[in-house]
C-alpha cells in the first residue's frame, strides 16, 4: 500500500508536540511511565478545541499505512519524515501515555466516563500501531510499562461483557482483595507437584483476572456506549496482533506474559461467535468477526521465536488456558459450576481451547510437546472431582493425546500409568476414564527406536490389564467404573478389543494346579529380603526363610514423573508356583508382598500371602478368569457395583457362548431379586438381551421365564414398565400366523409360549395374564393377533396358543372368533386332557356371545359329564365355572338358575352316605370316584354355598376324622369329634382320600362361618398331629384363606400355624413362611406373641433353601412394612433364645411345651446360631436404630445385672456372654464409622464425599458422648462386681473393654481421670488378658499341628516317598510368623 508523507505530516503535525515543554516531557519518560501527571495548562489550553477523537482515528490510519507500506526500500521512513518535519516523537507518546491513563481513572458519570475510555481506546491502538511501524525498536517507541497500560484496557471488553449490577461487581472486587492477599503469602512458593517428569518447575494454578476498580456509585454505560467501546477494543485487539506478527518481545518477557495474561481470558468471552478457524493470515485480520478466534490468533502469534522461546511460550499460554479447559468459573477461573449439569457456555470454550491446543500440536511440532505434556498432566491433577467433569476433560486429554507422535505417546500413556496408582481414588478414576477413550483408538505399532520399557504401553493389552484390576479395586466408585468400562469395551464391537479381552478370559489356559501343589521355591525369587529364619525339624537341609518380595520394576525410578504417586508393588509372574489366588490391589489395601521360602530344592513350603499391585487375577481355581471376577462382584455390597457386574457379565456371554452355562445365568437370576432397583433392572435387561441375542439355549429361556415374568408384578413401577417392554418384544412382536414363523424370534417365541403351556409352567402362567391385561389396556390386543394364534392351533405350538388364547379370552371377548372355538370343542372335546380344559375356560369368558342352541347343548353335555364323575379335578373345575357362566346368561330371567347342581349334589350325597355308612366299605373304596365327588362338592361350594345340604358337611368331616381324632382326648379333639356320628369314629380313610377331604372341607369353611368356627381347632390341632406332609400343607393354606375371611376366628390359631416353621417337610415350611409373608404383609396378621420370635428362626433353618427365602421375605418384603421390627424385638431375642422367664418383662408370652422344645436356642451348642440370627438383625437396622439398641443393651441387660433387676446366676450368665459379644461385632458399629464406610473414595463426586465426612464427623461426636455418659459407667461398676465375685464373665467383659479402648481411648481416659488407680488397674488387667489370650492361642495352635502330624504318620505308608506335601510349614498370617518358627525351633 502506499504511504502519503504530505498526509502523515499534516495528520501528525496536529497533535502540536512542539508546544509541549521540553521538561516536562523529560520529567515523564524519566519516570518510566509509573506516574499520571496531567497536561502542562499552556498545551491543553492550545489544543483546547482539538477534536482529539477524529484526530487519533485519523492519525491510527496514516500510521496504519505505514506498517503495510514501510518496508519498501523505495519509501523514506517513518521515523525519518518526523524528525525532518519537527514532529516530537517522545512528546506524541507522552500525550498518548496521558489520554491512556485518563480512561484508567474511575468516573462516576457514565459519559464522562465513556468518553475518556474512548480516547484511552484509540491513543492505546495508535500506540501499537506505532510500535508495528518497520524500525521503531531503534527509536525506542515501545516501552513495557506503556505497553502493560494499554494492555489492561482490554479488561474492559470482559466487564462490558460480563454487564454485572454494580452490588455483585463490589462483592466480587472484595473477593479479589481477599484472594489476592492469600495469593501473595504463596507467591514464590513451588510445590512438589509442579514439576513434571523430566523434573523441571511446571506452572502453577491459574491467576485470579483482575477487574476494573469500579464503585456502586459509577453510572452503567448504555447500550449504545457498550456497542461502541466493543467495536474499539475489538479494533484494539486486531492492532496488538498486528504489533506481534511485526515487533519482537523478546528481550521483554514481562511484557510477554502480560499480552498472554491479557488474551487468555478473552478466548471465554462471547463463545457463540467462534468459527473454529485459526489458520488466518495477518493480511486477512479484517474478515475475522468472532472475539475468541481473534484472541486465538493473538496467542499463537505470541508463540513464535520471535518473542522468545517457543516450547517456553507454549507452557505460558497453557498454563492460562488451563481453567477454560478444565470448564471453571468464577473470579478467579477455580470454581466448579453450581448447576447441576456443566452449562452449554463453558462446554464450547473447553471445545474451543481443546481446538487451539490440537492445532498448535500440529502446526509448532516438536517445540510444543513439553508444554503439552505438562498440560495434560495438571489436567489431570487438577480435573473437578466431579463425574461430568471427569468424562469432559478425560475426552479432551485423548484428543490432545491421540496427536503426539509414538514416543511421547507412550512417556504420557506410563505418566498415566504411574498417577493411575495414587492412593487417592479420584486419580484412579480418571484414569480408569482416560483407558476407556484410549481403547477405542486404534492400537499404535511402536518404532523400532522406542525404548522396549515404552513399548508395553502401546498395547491395547496393558490397558486392559488397568481396568481388570481395578475392578477389584478398594474404592467401591472405581471398582463399578472399571466394570463398566469392561463392560462397554465388550459390547463396542471392535475387533481388536474383542481379541484382547478373549485372550484374558482364561489368564491360566493350562489345567488348574491344586492349591497344595502350587509352590515357591528360593531359586525363582529375585530381590527377596529375608525377615526370619528357621530350621525344619523333619528336613535336616531346609531352612525355612521369611522373606519380602520386591520387584524390579518398582525399584526403577527415572525421577521424571513426580507429579505422579509412589509405585507400589507391581506383577509377579509366579502363577505356576502360587499356592492360592492373587490378592487383586486395593481390594485389601496396598501392601508389600511376603512370602515362606525354602533353599531345599528337595523341599517346599506354601506360599502364604502375596498381595500385589496392578494384576488381574492370574490364578483362579475355575479357569473362568474374568468371568469368576463378575460372579464375585455381583454380590458386592454397592449397588452401582453389581449393576456394572451384572452388564459386564451379560456381555461376556454375548461375546462368548461358551460362558452360556447355569452358574453364570444363575448369578443373573439371582439379580432379578436384588433390593436395588437399578440392578433389577439392569438384570432384567441383560437376561432380555442373552435371550434375544444370545445363543439358543432351553436352559436360558427357562432361567428368564423364571426371573422375568414374576417382575410383572415388581413394586416399582419403573420395573414392571420395562418388563412389560421386553414382554412385548419377545412375545407380541413375533406372533405371526404359522405359516410365516420361520425366524429364529419368533420359534423362540413359541418354544417359551408352549413351555408355559406345560406342566412347569402353572407358575408363569398367572404372570402372563397380568401381561395381557396391560398389553389389553394399552390397545394392543387386536382381531389380528388372536388370529394369529388360532393358526397355531392343531400344530406343534397347540400348547402355547391355547395357553396364550386362555389369557386373551377376558381382555378380548369381543374379538373372538367364536365359531373357531365351538368348532374346536365339538370335533375335540374327547381329546387332550388340558387342551379341553383350556377351551372350556374361553367358553366359559364367551358364554354371553354364544347361540342360544350351542348353550343348550353344552350345558346338557357338560351336566351329563359331570354327574358321570370320571373326570380330574381340574376338568371338573372348569366344567363346574361353565355350567354356572352358562346358566346365568341362559336362564337369567328364572328365579332359581343354579338347578342343575341339585342331582349332582343329591348323588354326591347318597355316594358319600354309602361309602361312610358302610363299615367294610373302606375294603373296596375307588379312591378316584370318591375324589371326584369331593373335589365335585367344593366347587359347587364355591359357586353356590347356599345349595350345599347341611349333612353333607358331617359327611365331609367324618371323612377327614381318624382315630387320633376319635377319641375324644381334650381340647381341639373334641370339636370336630362331637360333630361326627359314633359310628364314623375311628373311621379309616386313605391318605389320598383325607387330603382332598381336608381341601374340600376347607372350602365349606369359607362359605360357612359357623362351619369355620367349629372346625378351625380341628384344623390346627391336624397341623401337629398329622403324619402326612401334604395335609399339613393343605391345612395350611386353608388357615391363611380362613384368616383372610374370618381374621378374628383364625388369629389366636396363628401361633399353630407358626410353629409348622419347624415341620419336618421343607415343603411346609416353605408354604409356612409364603402364608405369613403374605398375611403379614396384608397386616391380617400382627407382630405378636411369640410370631417373631418363630420367623426369625427360619434365617438359622438347616435347609439354605429356606435360609434364604427367609432373609428375602425378612429384608425385602417385611422390613419395608415394618421398618422398626428387627429393633423393636432385639432384647427380648436375647431373653427369649436364651429360654430365660425370670425377667419381669421380657420372654413373657405363653408357649406349650412342644413349642419350647422345637424352638429352642439356648445352650452353648446353640451359641453359634443365636449370634447368626443376632448379626443378621443388626445388619439390616438403621444406624440410628444401633446406636439406641447399643445403649438399651448395656442399660437393660448389664445394668439390669449391676442393678439387680435381673439376678446374677447359672440361667443370666448366657445373656450376659450374648449381650458382650454383640456390642464387640462389627456388625454393632454404625456404618458411618467403619473404616470403609466414608472414604472419600466410594463417592463420584467431591461434594458428596465431604457432606458424608460432615455427617461421620457430627455421629461420631454423639457417639462418643454416649460411650462417655451411658456406657463406661456401667461397665466399671459390672467389672467391680465380677471381681468380687470371680465370674467367669469377666474375660467377656474385658474383651469389651478392650473394644472400647482401642474406638474411644481419649473418652475412656477422660472417664478415668479422676481415678488414677481404677486406671491402673484396668490397664494392668487389659494387659494380663491379652496375655492369657495371645497364650491360649499358642497351646490350641501347637496342639493342632501336634494332631495333624501325628495323624499324617499313621496314615503314611511305610514305603511311601517323601515329598513336600508330606511337611509343610503352614502359616495363618505373616504376624502369627515368629511364633510359628520359635515353635518349630
Amino acid at each position: 500500500m502506499a504511504v502519503n508523507e504530505d498526509e502523515t505530516v499534516n495528520t501528525l503535525l496536529n497533535f502540536r508536540t512542539s508546544e509541549l515543554c521540553p521538561d516536562w516531557t523529560r520529567s515523564v519518560w524519566n519516570l518510566d511511565f509509573t506516574e499520571y501527571v496531567s497536561l502542562p495548562v499552556e498545551y491543553e489550553s492550545a489544543v483546547e478545541e482539538l477534536d482529539w477523537l477524529t484526530q487519533l482515528r485519523e492519525a491510527i490510519t496514516v500510521c496504519r499505512e505505514w506498517v503495510e507500506g514501510g518496508r519498501n526500500p523505495h519509501v523514506r521512513g517513518f521515523w525519518l519524515v518526523l524528525s525532518d518535519n519537527e514532529i516530537l516523537l517522545k512528546g506524541l507518546i507522552v500525550i498518548l501515555f496521558n489520554f491512556i491513563e485518563n480512561g484508567h481513572q474511575s468516573y462516576d458519570e457514565s459519559d464522562v466516563r465513556y468518553k475518556a475510555q474512548e480516547k484511552a481506546i484509540l491513543a492505546s491502538q495508535l500506540y501499537f500501531t506505532l510500535v508495528s511501524i518497520p524500525g521503531s525498536g531503534a527509536y525506542k517507541v515501545f516501552h513495557p510499562i506503556l505497553y502493560c497500560r494499554c494492555l489492561e484496557l482490554l479488561k474492559v471488553y470482559r466487564q462490558l461483557v460480563i454487564a454485572e449490577p454494580p452490588v455483585n461487581a463490589t462483592k466480587r472486587k472484595k473477593d479479589h482483595d481477599t484472594l489476592g492477599g492469600e495469593k501473595k503469602k504463596r507467591k514464590g512458593t513451588i510445590s512438589s507437584q509442579d514439576q513434571d517428569e523430566e523434573g523441571q518447575v511446571e506452572f502453577p494454578g491459574p491467576e485470579d483476572e483482575d477487574l476494573l476498580n469500579t464503585t456502586c456509585d459509577q453510572e452503567p454505560y448504555n447500550s449504545q456506549q457498550v456497542s461502541a467501546l466493543m467495536k474499539l477494543l475489538f479494533s484494539l485487539t486486531k492492532t496488538l496482533i498486528t504489533l506481534l506478527e511485526c515487533y519482537s518481545l523478546k528481550e521483554c518477557g514481562d511484557s510477554v506474559e502480560q499480552t498472554i495474561q491479557r488474551l487468555a481470558p478473552l478466548t471465554r468471552l462471547e463463545p457463540e461467535t467462534f468459527c473454529r478457524d485459526f489458520d488466518v493470515r495477518s493480511d486477512s485480520l479484517s474478515y475475522v468477526r468472532s472475539l475468541p478466534e481473534l484472541s486465538y490468533l493473538g496467542l499463537i502469534s505470541v508463540i513464535s521465536s520471535k518473542h522468545g522461546d517457543e516450547e517456553e511460550l507454549s507452557r505460558q499460554v497453557f498454563k492460562h488456558i488451563l481453567p477454560s479447559i478444565l470448564m471453571l468459573t468464577g473470579s478467579n477461573n477455580s470454581a466448579v459450576s453450581a448447576a447441576q449439569t456443566i452449562p452449554r457456555d463453558l462446554l464450547a470454550i473447553k471445545g474451543h481451547c481443546v481446538q487451539f491446543v490440537s492445532f498448535l500440536v500440529k502446526q509448532k511440532g516438536q517445540s510444543s510437546l513439553h508444554g503439552v505434556r505438562i498440560l495434560l498432566q495438571h489436567m489431570s491433577t487438577k480435573v473437578p472431582d466431579k463425574a461430568e467433569y471427569r468424562a469432559k476433560t478425560a475426552q479432551s486429554i485423548v484428543t490432545i493425546t491421540k496427536l503426539l507422535p509414538t514416543e511421547v505417546y507412550a512417556r504420557m500413556l506410563r505418566w498415566f500409568h504411574r498417577y493411575s496408582r495414587g492412593e487417592k481414588g479420584g486419580c484412579r478414576m480418571f484414569a480408569l476414564e482416560i483407558y476407556g477413550l484410549l481403547l477405542n483408538e486404534p492400537e499404535r505399532t511402536p518404532d523400532s527406536s522406542l525404548d522396549e520399557e515404552l513399548q508395553k504401553y502401546l498395547a491395547h493389552k496393558f490397558l486392559l490389564e488397568f481396568i481388570i484390576a481395578r475392578c477389584s479395586d478398594k474404592a467401591s466408585s472405581v471398582r463399578a467404573k472399571a466394570i463398566t468400562l469392561l463392560a462397554t469395551s465388550l459390547a463396542s464391537g471392535v475387533a481388536w478389543i474383542q481379541r484382547e479381552v478373549k485372550d484374558l478370559f482364561t489368564p491360566c489356559p493350562r489345567p488348574a494346579i491344586p492349591c497344595s501343589d502350587r509352590t515357591l521355591v528360593v531359586s525363582e525369587v529375585e530381590n527377596a529380603t529375608t525377615i526370619g529364619t528357621s530350621e525344619r525339624s523333619d528336613c535336616v537341609n531346609c531352612t525355612v526363610r521369611l522373606v519380602k518380595l520386591i520387584s524390579a520394576e518398582a525399584r526403577k525410578d527415572d525421577g521424571r514423573d513426580s507429579t505422579a504417586a509412589a509405585a507400589p508393588a507391581a506383577t509377579f509372574d509366579y502363577t505356576e508356583k502360587m499356592t492360592t489366588p492373587l490378592t487383586v490391589a486395593g481390594e485389601e489395601g496396598v501392601s508389600e508382598s511376603t512370602a515362606l521360602i525354602t533353599d531345599c530344592a528337595d523341599c517346599t513350603v506354601k506360599l502364604v500371602k502375596l498381595s500385589l499391585a496392578e494384576v488381574q487375577e492370574l490364578t483362579i481355581s475355575d479357569r473362568q478368569g474374568i468371568v469368576s471376577m463378575l460372579c464375585r462382584r455381583s454380590e458386592d455390597e454397592k449397588c452401582a457395583v453389581r449393576k456394572a457386574a451384572v452388564c459386564a457379565l451379560q456381555n461376556v456371554i454375548l461375546l462368548d457362548s461358551g460362558f452360556c452355562c447355569k452358574q453364570n445365568l444363575e448369578v443373573l437370576h439371582k439379580r432379578c431379586l436384588d433390593p436395588a432397583v437399578s440392578v433389577r433392572k439392569q438384570a432384567l435387561v441383560s437376561l432380555s438381551e442373552l435371550l434375544l441375542r444370545g445363543p439358543d439355549s432351553d436352559m436360558l429361556q427357562r432361567l428368564w421365564l423364571d426371573a422375568v415374568l414374576p417382575m410383572i408384578l415388581d413394586r416399582e413401577t419403573k420395573i414392571q414398565e420395562k418388563c412389560m417392554e421386553m414382554l412385548e418384544e419377545v412375545f407380541l412382536n413375533n406372533i405371526v400366523s404359522h405359516d410365516t414363523a420361520c425366524s429364529r424370534s419368533q420359534l423362540r417365541a413359541w418354544h417359551m409360549l408352549n413351555t408355559m403351556g406345560g406342566e412347569l409352567g402353572q407358575e408363569l402362567r398367572r404372570y402372563l395374564q397380568k401381561c395381557c391385561q396391560f398389553w389389553a389396556t394399552q390397545g394392543k390386543v387386536k382381531a389380528a393377533l388372536l388370529s394369529a394364534v388360532q393358526s397355531h392351533v392343531g400344530t406343534e405350538n397347540y400348547k402355547g396358543a391355547w395357553t396364550l388364547l386362555v389369557e386373551l379370552a377376558p381382555v378380548a371377548t369381543t374379538k373372538f372368533d367364536i365359531d373357531f372355538v365351538i368348532a374346536y370343542w365339538k370335533e375335540n372335546r374327547h381329546g387332550d386332557l388340558e387342551t379341553v380344559q383350556k377351551v372350556l375356560n374361553i367358553l366359559g369368558r364367551i358364554t354371553d356371545r354364544l347361540p342360544k342352541q350351542v348353550l343348550t347343548s353344552l350345558l346338557s353335555e357338560l351336566h351329563t359329564k359331570l354327574g358321570k364323575f370320571d373326570s380330574s379335578p381340574a376338568l371338573i373345575s372348569e366344567m363346574i365355572t361353565a355350567l354356572y357362566r352358562i346358566c346365568k346368561v341362559q336362564e337369567s330371567g328364572e328365579k332359581d338358575p343354579t338347578h342343575w347342581c341339585a342331582d349332582i349334589l343329591q348323588a354326591s350325597h347318597a355316594y358319600l352316605s354309602e361309602m361312610v355308612l358302610d363299615e367294610d366299605c373302606h375294603r373296596h373304596i375307588d379312591e378316584e370316584l370318591v375324589i371326584c365327588h369331593l373335589f365335585t362338592l367344593g366347587e359347587i361350594a364355591q359357586l353356590i354355598p347356599s345349595k350345599m345340604p347341611k349333612r353333607l358337611f358331617m359327611l365331609v368331616e367324618s371323612l377327614v376324622a381318624t382315630t387320633t381324632l376319635g377319641n375324644n382326648e381334650i381340647g381341639s379333639q373334641e370339636v370336630l369329634s362331637q360333630s361326627v356320628r359314633t359310628q364314623f369314629k375311628g373311621s379309616k380313610m386313605s391318605p389320598l382320600i383325607r387330603v382332598h377331604a381336608f381341601t374340600t372341607l376347607g372350602k365349606l369353611c369359607l362359605q360357612n362361618e359357623a362351619m369355620a368356627k367349629k372346625c378351625v381347632a380341628a384344623l390346627a390341632r391336624e397341623l401337629e398331629t398329622s403324619p402326612d406332609a401334604i395335609i399339613r400343607n393343605n391345612v395350611i393354606l386353608i388357615m391363611s384363606d380362613l384368616c383372610v375371611r374370618y381374621t378374628t376366628v383364625v388369629d389366636r390359631y396363628i401361633p399353630n400355624v407358626a410353629a409348622c416353621l419347624k415341620d419336618e417337610s421343607t415343603l411346609v415350611r416353605r408354604q409356612t413362611l409364603t402364608i405369613l409373608t403374605s398375611l403379614l404383609q396384608e397386616d391380617y396378621v400382627k407382630w405378636k406373641g411369640s410370631l417373631f420370635f418363630r420367623y426369625i428362626m427360619a434365617v438359622v433353618d438347616r435347609s439354605e433353601e429356606i435360609r434364604s427365602f427367609a432373609k428375602f421375605c425378612l429384608v425385602h418384603l417385611l422390613l419395608h412394612r415394618y421398618p422398626a421390627m428387627f429393633y423393636v424385638h432385639f432384647i427380648e431375642c436375647l431373653f427369649h433364645f436364651n429360654a430365660y422367664e425370670k425377667h419381669s418383662a421380657y420372654n413373657k408370652f405363653q408357649q406349650s411345651k412342644r413349642e419350647k422344645k422345637l424352638f429352642s436356642l439356648n445352650g452353648v451348642q446353640n451359641k453359634e446360631k443365636r449370634l447368626q440370627v443376632y448379626k443378621f438383625l443388626l445388619e439390616h437396622m438403621s444406624d440410628e436404630q444401633r446406636f439406641n439398641l447399643n445403649a438399651k443393651i448395656v442399660q437393660d441387660v448389664l445394668g439390669g445385672i449391676v442393678d439387680s433387676v435381673i439376678p446374677f446366676d447359672d440361667e443370666s450368665i448366657p445373656i450376659v456372654q450374648d449381650a458382650f459379644t454383640i456390642l464387640c461385632c462389627k456388625e454393632m458399629k454404625l456404618s458411618t464409622l467403619r473404616a470403609t464406610a466414608v472414604s472419600a473414595d466410594d463417592f463420584q463426586d467431591e461434594q458428596e464425599a465431604v457432606v458424608a465426612v460432615a455427617k461421620k464427623t457430627i455421629i461420631s461426636q454423639v457417639v462418643k458422648r454416649n460411650v462417655i455418659e451411658n456406657i463406661v459407667p456401667v461397665i466399671i461398676a459390672l467389672k467391680h462386681m465380677l471381681e468380687k465375685m470371680r465370674s467367669p464373665l469377666l474375660g467377656d467383659l474385658m474383651a469389651f473393654l478392650r473394644e472400647l479402648m482401642k474406638n474411644y481411648p481419649n473418652e475412656v481416659k477422660d472417664i478415668m481421670a479422676a481415678d488414677k488407680q481404677l486406671a491402673s488397674e484396668i490397664e494392668y488387667d487389659l494387659q494380663k488378658f491379652e496375655q492369657d489370650q495371645a497364650k491360649s492361642r499358642r497351646m490350641s495352635h501347637c496342639q493342632g499341628d501336634l494332631s495333624t502330624s501325628v495323624a499324617q504318620k499313621a496314615a503314611a505308608s511305610p514305603t511311601s516317598l517323601p515329598s513336600s506335601s508330606a511337611c509343610p510349614v503352614q502359616v495363618q498370617s505373616v504376624e502369627e510368623v515368629p511364633i510359628q518358627i520359635k515353635l518349630l525351633q
